[in-house]
């Protein structure tokens, strides 16, 4: 029989059907759960080396490099994108798409296993650090904007960065919140303005002060001390605060 013809003449059959296809949409878009960025990962990993004061082309070949030579036999992997600059060492590592889970997360602790693998890493630079690019990393859910329509804009930059960071304490006191990223706040900068001729009544150059002051602004581990209290770590802590404690160095 023609469905057409079948279905005319069944009408209370149909309009049967039709109530029982809509209840059961009903029931299952209720008991349906809703994530609006769901954890999704990308089959996609970055790593990210920190090296303070290094150049971007020391990062290139003392850092990058060496840790691409290690992960680039490492099986699953579609592509490596690196990028050098200074202090830094950033590199993503995207996986072939058509990965299983249980194979992403097998290759992802193999680039894991491999990081810590890597010859003769400057002893200044940190531990490669990596994490699996999720959606959440991307996209984040909520976005809070500090802005100021006023013309001295760079006068209200410290206050504005503290309103900024009181809002980010206030957000992670939230329940259920696990990170809050306050980006693109601008970092603090200092002018160092050098005096040529006094500079060069003292005998300075500019690469002199810049010594200086990157000699004073750094943390270096000192190693160990057996005492009757126990093991202790010696570090040098060194970082400058403000413009005073960097003119009393000058």
């Amino acid at each position: 029989m023609n469905p057409a013809r079948f279905a005319v003449k069944q009408t209370v059959l149909m309009h049967l059907l039709f109530v029982v296809g809509m209840a059961a949409g009903v029931f299952v878009l209720m008991d349906m759960n809703v994530d609006v960025f769901p954890n999704i990962s990308f089959a996609q990993a970055k790593i990210n080396t920190v090296w303070r004061g290094a150049s971007a082309d020391d990062i290139e070949d003392l850092v990058t490099r060496r840790i691409e030579e290690e992960i680039e036999e490492i099986g699953g992997i579609d592509r490596i994108v690196s990028h050098s600059q200074k202090d830094l060492s950033l590199i993503d590592v995207k996986f072939k798409e058509n990965l299983s889970d249980a194979e992403f997360d097998r290759y992802f602790n193999d680039l894991r296993a491999a990081l810590e693998r890597v010859p003769n890493l400057p002893d200044a630079a940190e531990r490669p650090q990596i994490k699996k690019q999720t959606i959440n990393e991307v996209y984040p859910l909520l976005q809070v904007i500090v802005t100021t329509d006023r013309e001295d804009g760079e006068e209200l930059e410290r206050p504005m960065r503290s309103v900024a960071k009181e809002l980010r304490r206030r957000l992670m006191a939230v329940n259920g919140v696990l990170r809050v990223s306050d980006f693109p706040i601008r970092k603090r900068e200092l002018l160092i303005d050098v005096d040529p001729d006094r500079a060069r009544q003292h005998g300075l150059t500019l690469a002199d002060v810049h010594r200086a002051v990157t000699e004073a602004h750094v943390n270096l581990p000192g190693g160990n001390i057996d005492s009757a209290e126990g093991e202790l770590n010696v570090r040098s802590a060194g970082q400058l605060r403000g413009a005073r404690e960097m003119a009393l160095l000058m």
